[in-house]
C-alpha cells in the first residue's frame, strides 16, 4: 500500500467515525431526553447515517466478503445526501 493509498483509507476512516458519531449523539440525546416537541425525531437521519459510516468503513477495510452488504447498502442510501 502506498502512503497516498493509505493516508486516503485514514482519510475515509475519520468520515466514517464522524458519521457514526454523530449518529450515536442523536440515539444517546434520544435516550436521555426523549422525542422533541415534533414527536419521534432525530436531528439528522440516525440509520442513513449509520449506513454511510459502515459504507465508508467497508471501503476503508476492503474485506470481498462485504461485496453483498455493500451493494444492500448503496441501494438503501440510493438518492440519499
Amino acid at each position: 500500500m502506498t502512503d497516498t493509498e493509505l493516508l486516503e483509507r485514514q482519510r475515509l476512516a475519520l468520515v466514517a467515525a464522524s458519521q457514526a458519531s454523530n449518529a450515536l449523539a442523536d440515539l444517546l440525546r434520544f435516550s436521555t431526553e426523549g422525542p422533541t416537541l415534533s414527536g419521534f425525531t432525530f436531528d439528522e437521519d440516525v440509520v442513513e447515517l449509520l449506513l454511510d459510516a459502515a459504507k465508508i468503513s467497508i471501503m476503508v477495510t476492503k474485506d470481498p466478503q462485504d461485496a453483498e452488504i455493500l451493494v444492500a447498502i448503496n441501494a438503501r442510501l440510493e438518492g440519499w445526501a
